[in-house]
């Protein structure tokens, strides 16, 4: 079987326009994590030389005071508090979070060991009972 020069070149394309669009994704993975940070998710560091692998868990925590959910200094109402935790919980499932999770600890109990895990959208059922 022979190789034409032109089935090396059509073959080198391909692989020049996978490896492309693998980096493109990588870049924007690692932004994403970075701004998810920033945003005050807690999740554990990308690990992964060639690839990131993103952390199987991401958690959102909220703390009840009063009638106001507070993250991260930043005071919400319910709804804004609905509306910021779907944003996040969409954009960690865009990067590969298996399971991200809103913590919601109530009263000013900041840290204590009475706290509730409340999985994705169940947090305005959860939040509408305080």
């Amino acid at each position: 079987m022979r190789f034409r020069l032109r089935h090396i070149l059509i073959v080198t394309a391909l692989i020049a326009a996978y490896l492309g669009f693998v980096e493109q994704r990588r870049q924007w993975i690692l932004k994403e994590y970075a701004a998810l940070r920033k945003a005050g998710v807690q999740i554990e560091p990308i690990s992964g030389i060639w690839w990131p692998e993103v952390p199987a868990h991401g958690i959102v925590v909220f703390f009840l005071e009063g009638d106001r959910l507070v993250k991260e200094h930043v005071n919400y109402n319910v709804e804004d508090a609905k509306i910021e935790s779907e944003m996040l919980l969409n954009r960690m499932s865009e990067i590969g979070v298996e399971k991200p999770y809103i913590v919601v600890y109530p009263g000013s109990h900041r840290g204590a060991d009475s706290h509730f895990h409340v999985d994705g959208l169940e947090l305005y059922r959860m939040v509408t009972k305080f």
